[in-house]
């Protein structure tokens, strides 16, 4: 995804386990956010969850060097793109 950059594969582990503290730590605030923003997900059809998630994609690039999301649109598409591989790995019954 353009904007959405690594720079090894330490960054990638590192940026895992971000992401992962991100999603703990305002795990709260996303049940709250399902709750306020289920018209809106509904009228886009799920869409608008790439969007935040992409924001919590972008927070925990904000804490992790090597990490890089340059705007809300790649972390939006990055959203996506690990959403459709978590898809795809769970049709496989790999994770």
């Amino acid at each position: 995804v353009p904007g959405f950059e690594l720079d090894s594969f330490g960054a990638a582990m590192w940026a895992a386990l971000a992401v992962g503290l991100v999603n703990i730590v305002f795990g709260w605030f996303i049940t709250i956010l399902h709750i306020l923003t289920f018209p809106l997900t509904m009228l886009t059809l799920g869409i608008f969850w790439f969007i935040v998630n992409g924001f919590f994609l972008y927070i925990a690039s904000l804490f992790v060097p090597g990490f890089r999301i340059k705007n809300i649109f790649s972390a939006t598409m990055g959203a996506a793109v690990l959403a459709l591989m978590h898809y795809l790995l769970q049709q496989l019954r790999i994770m």
